[in-house]
């Protein structure tokens, strides 16, 4: 059966692996150690169900990001998790609905599974 896909974008190769281990039993987790190389994986076919961004990287910050990834994934559900307070920034992809929610870290995974459920992603 095919599980829902998530992906998720961090610089910290640390916080990739983290949230792979956190939810990879739930998703088919995909992972991006940028903007750049996430709308790459984007643009040659990849269909996450879900996309999952830090907030401050280099290059791209998230914000930057899924706004060009937007233009890709129409209807997929977006969330800036971030070790930052909220800024205008955030604020105002929220109130445009670009992202479906801001999420501080360290993130809880079953309060987080409980969100990605809220989105009626498949999962397992």
């Amino acid at each position: 059966m095919d599980r829902a896909k998530l992906l998720y974008v961090d610089d910290e190769e640390m916080n990739l692996l983290l949230f792979e281990l956190n939810f990879k039993k739930f998703f088919e987790v995909e992972t991006a150690d940028s903007g750049a190389k996430a709308l790459e994986i984007l643009k040659n076919g990849s269909q996450p169900h879900i996309v999952v961004s830090d907030m401050k990287m280099p290059g791209l910050n998230g914000i930057e990001f899924l706004k060009e990834a937007r233009k890709l994934l129409t209807d997929t559900p977006f969330y800036i998790l971030t070790g930052f307070e909220i800024n205008e920034e955030i604020k105002s992809a929220l109130q445009s609905g670009l992202i479906r929610s801001y999420i501080q870290k360290p993130f809880n995974r079953d309060l987080l599974l409980e969100e990605f459920n809220a989105t009626k992603v498949p999962q397992k």
